[in-house]
């Protein structure tokens, strides 16, 4: 009898901690903070969880807006990525399926063959955000891949923000300035109306 109240508690336990992360995706002027949840508000989405259909109703607005380079009656947005791609993210591997592009001063959502969210980068890191920035925010940033773009090393940092969420960045190694900033999840998600 104790065995099962046992594992009760433990699954509880378990759950708690596994809590989805929130992103607030309407502008990139500053470095965005995730918060745990799994209710988005306006402009917020859930790493894991939102879909394809559901971001296309929360940003309609700013899909209609003159600052999106592809507007939503546009069929490349969103955009269907090539069959095959795989993204590295440390030791992660994702499979992006579909790419929402949100306007200039925000976010590019890319979605898995399940139309859920795996991966959100701003479209301009915001100024100023170097490697020392990241390490302040995200004690256990950790040195991932070292890539070369021309004579120019970009080193690959990441940090487990929370189970199945992964903040990556690339920086230039010259300068430790942030090219690229990415939230990714990492874990399997379930088909869309699940």
């Amino acid at each position: 009898m104790r065995l099962p109240i046992a594992l009760a508690l433990l699954a509880l336990a378990l759950s708690a901690t596994l809590q989805a992360q929130v992103l607030d995706v309407r502008s990139t002027v500053q470095l965005p903070v995730l918060r745990p949840g799994d209710q988005a508000r306006n402009g917020e989405v859930v790493l894991g969880q939102t879909t394809v259909t559901a971001a296309l109703r929360m940003f309609a607005v700013e899909l209609r807006s003159e600052m999106v380079s592809l507007p939503l009656a546009h069929p490349a947005n969103p955009d269907t990525i090539p069959s095959g791609t795989v993204w590295q993210v440390g030791p992660h591997q994702l499979r992006p399926y579909r790419r929402l592009e949100l306007g200039a001063d925000r976010y590019v959502l890319n979605f898995d063959r399940n139309d859920r969210l795996i991966s959100a980068w701003p479209v301009r890191v915001p100024n100023g955000i170097t490697q020392p920035t990241l390490a302040e925010h995200y004690p256990e940033i950790r040195k991932g891949q070292l890539w070369h773009s021309g004579d120019q090393p970009i080193q690959e940092w990441n940090a487990d923000i929370e189970a199945c969420v992964v903040l990556s960045a690339m920086v230039r190694e010259a300068t430790g300035v942030v090219q690229q900033l990415s939230y990714n999840y990492t874990c399997e998600t379930k088909p869309a109306g699940k």
